[in-house]
């Protein structure tokens, strides 16, 4: 029998595969591509290969390692409309991509992975079809919620797509670019930019600039001994009152509270 083009492992770290999922079980830190991350519970790293990864001692993450040949046409045909996803898989430029997804909320993706979990145990006549449906259903999930989901900043995107270098440099300036600056940068006329950003990502420039503030926020509030105040004014945000209306909103909880809660799960 051949080797299996999709693996699962609970390892600490190492070196990525052709294409590789990584999850975390609970609250993990971790350095990947010589950066510092803190992962909640649920969160994905979808990478491409040869990235180097180390958790924190005595921590590690479920790694779904995939290898080239898993992706046949008809998988290709069965994700070809999640098109960031899509472009990421099939990127060959050798670079060392990565999309980070914050993932602790969607029931969906959380049910597919650990079906596909049990899944990789088995090795009937049924196997290969049913590794094939969950991934789908996993990338499809994915791109189905990245308008929350995916944490720009903690993401290199795609390089070689011209909306995803966009979508980075807002995420390497979310505390401080406008839709003005972003349109000259790239070429595009503001009106047409907005319009068309919201036909691709499903919300407006504005929206997708305040997820990606409170989602830094969110990662500072665990990561770091910052106040509420010194994090919302290194996050962009003009008013003590509007963060915390806005975190709300968002997570359900106050900062100081989700940050407290957040800290008891780990």
């Amino acid at each position: 029998m051949g080797m299996k083009t999709i693996t699962l492992n609970l390892i600490e770290g190492g070196l990525t595969d052709y294409f590789t999922i990584l999850r975390a079980e609970r609250r993990t830190s971790l350095t990947f591509a010589g950066r510092r991350f803190t992962m909640s519970k649920g969160d994905l790293i979808l990478s491409r290969e040869n990235i180097s990864w180390n958790c924190d001692a005595g921590s590690n993450l479920s790694v779904l390692s995939i290898r080239r040949d898993f992706f046949d046409g008809l998988f290709v045909s069965q994700t070809a409309d999640c098109r960031i996803i899509y472009d990421f898989i099939h990127d060959e430029s050798g670079n060392s991509e990565y999309l980070y997804f914050s993932c602790q909320n969607d029931r969906n993706v959380l049910v597919a992975f650990d079906a596909l979990e049990q899944e990789l145990k088995l090795s009937d006549s049924h196997h290969e079809k049913m590794t094939h449906l969950l991934m789908v259903a996993i990338v499809t999930e994915l791109d189905r919620a990245r308008e929350n989901s995916l944490i720009v900043p903690n993401s290199t995107m795609v390089s070689q797509n011209r909306f995803g270098k966009l979508m980075k440099y807002m995420g390497d300036h979310y505390n401080e670019c406008t839709l003005a600056e972003v349109a000259e940068k790239y070429g595009y006329n503001p009106d047409y930019l907005s319009f068309r950003f919201k036909m691709i990502t499903g919300v407006t420039f504005s929206k997708k600039m305040l997820e990606m503030k409170l989602e830094q926020a969110a990662n500072m509030l665990l990561s770091s001994e910052l106040t509420s105040d010194e994090i919302a004014q290194s996050c962009g945000f003009q008013s003590r009152s509007w963060f915390t209306r806005k975190f709300k909103e968002r997570f359900g909880e106050s900062p100081g509270k989700w940050r407290k809660n957040s800290k008891k799960l780990a």
